[in-house]
Formats: C-alpha cells, sequence, structure tokens
C-alpha cells in the first residue's frame, strides 16, 4: 500500500497489471467531482461502546452516481451505517478469520516458546542423594 499523489498512480498501476483494467472515471469527470461533508450527532457510531464521531464524505460525479466514504472510526463497526450491514460485516470477518492464517498470533507463540525443554523434576523416588564435602 502506497500513500499520496505518488503512491496513488503507483496503486492504480498495480491494480491494472493484476486485474487489467481500472475503475478511474476519467480526468474530466474528476475535475467535475463535488463532494460534502458531515460531522454531527446523526454520524456518530452506536454500534460500541466508543461512540465514536465520525464524517460522512458523499461524493457525487456529472453523472449523479453518489458514493459515500466515512471517516473518523475507532474500530471496524464504524464503517457501516445500519445493522443488517453490521451483521453482514460480521460475517465476512469471521469467514475471513476462518480462512486466513492469523500470522501475529502464530509469531506470538513463537516468541515466547521458550528455546528449550527442561528435564522433568525428579519425584520422590528419583531424588539423588548429594554428597556433602566439609570444609
Amino acid at each position: 500500500m502506497y500513500g499520496g499523489a505518488i503512491g496513488a498512480a503507483l496503486e492504480a498501476r498495480d491494480r491494472v497489471a493484476r486485474t487489467g483494467s481500472s475503475t478511474f472515471v476519467g480526468l474530466e469527470e474528476a475535475l467535475q467531482l463535488s463532494y460534502t461533508t458531515r460531522t454531527d450527532e446523526s454520524t456518530r457510531c452506536h454500534f460500541c461502546p466508543n461512540d465514536c464521531s465520525r464524517t460522512f464524505i458523499d461524493t457525487q460525479t456529472p453523472s449523479s452516481e453518489t458514493v459515500r466514504y466515512i471517516a473518523g472510526f475507532a474500530c471496524e463497526k464504524g464503517t457501516v451505517e445500519s445493522r443488517e450491514a453490521l451483521l453482514q460485516l460480521r460475517k465476512s470477518r469471521k469467514h475471513l478469520h476462518t480462512t486466513t492464517p492469523n500470522l501475529v498470533h502464530d509469531e506470538s507463540l513463537l516468541l515466547f516458546d521458550p528455546p528449550y525443554t527442561l528435564p522433568p523434576k525428579p519425584t520422590g523416588s528419583d531424588t539423588v542423594e548429594e554428597e556433602r564435602v566439609r570444609p
């Protein structure tokens, strides 16, 4: 993932290489793009105890297609607007969790796994008597 204008160009190049096409609407339409933003109590997320303040950014193209982008949330629940969408998000995340290895978890197990195994502690019948040397 890249950032900035150069990053956007590199990401577009990579997408075209992967899929064979781009979703870019063209420079003329991009220059005519309009948007509105809203941050108030109606945009606040109530799907968890954080009650995050969010910003809704609605963009409209000259062909009248409106797309909403939600910004300012602290967790993935803030990316949706309805309970139905939240249920769908949870379902897709659960599927992703079962089909994708959790490399961070796997590495943490290796990190805290001791590099050696201690021999078992002796039991009462396995004790060895020590000879004590007196000075």
